[in-house]
């Protein structure tokens, strides 16, 4: 962890949770793990106090501890990740409103302020807020804590300002179950577990503390057993994370069999009741009380990737192609639990063939009506169009496929002398015929088809052809987006098969690391200018260059290169590497070669941005002292929407004039935000 990363933590702890707790924190980035004597020495603070900062801060996962089983003493370590997590909880809520709806993004909010909680009390929290609500408004109609700022619960559990009749509010278990399946579906929300709380050297080394217990395969020695007994370990770990095992929290659909409560089919006519009161499913069972859940960041920093990556096809190609784009990234979100598993070696062959696939028909049962595909692309005359060489181009990005190179080379020719006989059919036309044809059987959604059944293909070209005709030209049109997308320089599609009118993937880290570079130029290009902009893509391509050949390359005079190259070596975006040509290792006769290394320009764009954050949040902090008596008496609660009556023309302006100040400040951190994202995370 560096510096700026640490400072920016204790800043968001200390603003989020108070002093105390930034103090305790603060100690242990500082002097790492600790015992609780030792940090209260540190610390200077009495172990009342400290026990107290520390519950909170383990209650929202900012602290990590281990009990040893040989001193049987508990350590205390730092999580600097989960306190940046804290910089995108505006987003995250954002998010799940936008995914689902505004009871879903409060649930999640609630669960970021408490950290985690179980399933009973949440629901107790709502159900005891919602009656306070109703003797409220049966008492006065309203009251303090009510209304326009929502209620707060004895847990300190935030219940939104009813929206709806105090009847429809009071459903309360049934709004609060279809929020929790949803997300719990979506994995926005999982299952917390003990080893979320331990640091992860500590679950791994206890893993192989278990693997060598259980024993090594007969004749594996030396380099060979710690290899095998790594791997054994890895794989205990990620039983245990992913719940391929009982003792590990469940994913998916094997998590929403768990969570079931034993007594459901007992209670299953009153949640029937209160679910159609509130105008929701009544075939779901309740959800266990005694299971505890918390926001899955791993899973929401995979949505905001995808969100990234739809902005830059909005940008690069254009808005239909990038819902297109959006909604095959949606479909690959639910089999990608997380952006990278330090747990997967890259070089097994089931993690580099355990790829997730979406199928052009998958899209198009996907893509509602309201999604206008046609007329969105331009078209070029059938005459103007080598099949040849888009049957090459095709054929090199279909590495992965199994066929055979005759049989490859035998179908394109097939393919073009039926277009040289019918020069008004396309390649995919044909293609879709024949897929017609040899799967009569798929079916189509009513709701596509105007009927109330699914129907066969062979039923529905009989009994409405015009309706099949929309559906060929439909899957015509995604096809091209989808073919767009993977002929851009980004490669933002790949084509691995021909399954399903088309079999398409994603690859994630090629595309990232362009997107990663793409940011790193611009940064240069707004420091120092084009020609250092020109310069460094001369280097990405070519690698090591001597000066007097870069200035050839870059057209450019000796002088100006010298110029630009010096300035970003001292920032520290490019480097020099030494060449002697003897061993005098004199200058005159040393060869010096400038590089430019994407991952170290990374590495120092990181700590600049966490840099920035910390100052930005230490300007607002300071410009909220100035002013530290107008906001307390602007936040009471008799002076809270009259502030026309208590408070003079020239507070209003300045308490105005704070607050564009302070949207200004945290809007750039957000944008900041993204930039660590996109080095960092995604």
């Amino acid at each position: 962890m560096s510096q700026h990363a640490g400072e920016l933590s204790v800043l968001l702890i200390n603003d989020t949770y108070g002093e105390l707790s930034s103090r305790i924190f603060s100690v242990l980035l500082r002097f790492g793990r600790l015992t609780l004597p030792t940090l209260a020495q540190y610390a200077k603070l009495p172990v009342g106090q400290l026990k107290h900062g520390l519950a909170v801060l383990i209650q929202q996962h900012l602290v990590l501890h281990f009990t040893s089983p040989d001193d049987d003493l508990t350590y205390y370590e730092a999580h600097w990740q989960s306190a940046y997590e804290l910089v995108r909880s505006g987003k995250l809520v954002d998010l799940v409103d936008s995914r689902f709806d505004e009871a879903a993004g409060q649930l999640v909010l609630n669960l970021l302020l408490q950290g985690h909680a179980k399933i009973g009390e949440l629901r107790e929290a709502y159900e005891s807020a919602i009656n306070t609500r109703e003797l409220a408004s049966v008492a006065n109609g309203n009251v303090a804590g009510v209304g326009t700022n929502g209620i707060h619960a004895e847990n300190g559990i935030s219940i939104p300002p009813p929206t709806e009749t105090i009847d429809a509010q009071s459903t309360k278990s049934g709004v609060l179950q279809r929020s929790l399946r949803q997300l719990l579906a979506a994995d926005f929300v999982g299952e917390v577990t003990k080893y979320q709380f331990r640091p992860f050297a500590d679950t791994f080394n206890e893993a192989i503390r278990e693997a060598k217990r259980s024993g090594l395969p007969t004749g594996a020695k030396g380099t060979k057993a710690d290899t095998v007994l790594q791997s054994n370990a890895r794989d205990r770990v990620k039983r245990a994370r992913d719940g391929d095992d009982e003792s590990g929290p469940q994913r998916g659909a094997k998590r929403l069999k768990r969570i079931h409560s034993p007594s459901q089919n007992a209670s299953y006519s009153r949640q029937d009741r209160f679910l159609q009161d509130a105008g929701l499913e009544t075939n779901l069972p309740w959800i266990d009380d005694d299971y505890v859940v918390g926001v899955n960041h791993e899973k929401c920093c995979v949505a905001f990737r995808n969100q990234q990556l739809v902005e830059l096809a909005k940008r690069k190609i254009g808005p239909t192609t990038a819902r297109v784009y959006a909604e095959l990234l949606q479909q690959l979100e639910a089999k990608i639990p997380r952006c990278h598993d330090p747990l997967e070696d890259e070089n097994e062959e089931s993690a580099l063939n355990d790829v997730p696939t979406v199928t052009t028909r998958d899209l198009y049962t996907l893509l509602g009506p309201d999604t206008v595909l046609d007329n969105s692309v331009g078209k070029v005359p059938h005459a103007q169009i080598d099949l040849r060489v888009l049957r090459r181009q095709s054929a090199r990005k279909r590495r992965r496929l199994k066929h055979d190179e005759a049989t490859a080379v035998g179908e394109a020719s097939a393919d073009e002398s039926e277009s040289s006989q019918s020069p008004d059919r396309n390649i995919l036309e044909v293609e879709l015929e024949d897929e017609v044809d040899a799967d009569a059987a798929y079916e189509v959604s009513a709701g596509s088809l105007g009927v109330n059944r699914k129907r066969r293909v062979d039923e529905i070209d009989v009994a409405n052809p015009q309706g099949q005709d929309v559906r060929v030209k439909r899957l015509k049109a995604i096809r091209t987006h989808l073919e767009l997308l993977e002929e851009t320089p980004h490669g933002f599609v790949e084509l691995v098969g021909e399954r399903g009118l088309g079999e398409w993937t994603v690859d994630f880290n090629t595309i990232i690391k362009r997107l990663r570079q793409e940011t790193i130029e611009d940064m240069i290009s707004a420091r120092f200018g084009p020609l250092a902009l020109r310069l460094t893509r001369i280097l990405a391509d070519k690698g090591k260059v001597e000066e007097k050949q870069l200035g050839n390359m870059a057209l450019t005079k000796q002088k100006e290169v010298r110029v630009a190259l010096s300035a970003m070596h001292a920032a520290g975006f490019l480097a020099l590497q030494e060449v002697p040509r003897d061993a005098s290792r004199a200058v005159s006769r040393t060869i010096y070669l400038w590089y430019f290394d994407v991952d170290r320009c990374a590495t120092l764009a990181l700590e600049e941005t966490y840099k920035a954050m910390a100052r930005l949040l230490q300007r607002a902090s300071s410009e909220r002292a100035l002013i530290r008596g107008l906001l307390t008496k602007a936040e009471r609660t008799d002076v809270v929407g009259k502030e026309e009556l208590y408070l003079s023309s020239a507070e209003r302006r300045a308490l105005k004039e704070w607050k564009e100040k302070e949207e200004r400040l945290l809007a750039q951190v957000g944008r900041l935000d993204t930039l660590v994202a996109v080095l960092r995370d995604f």
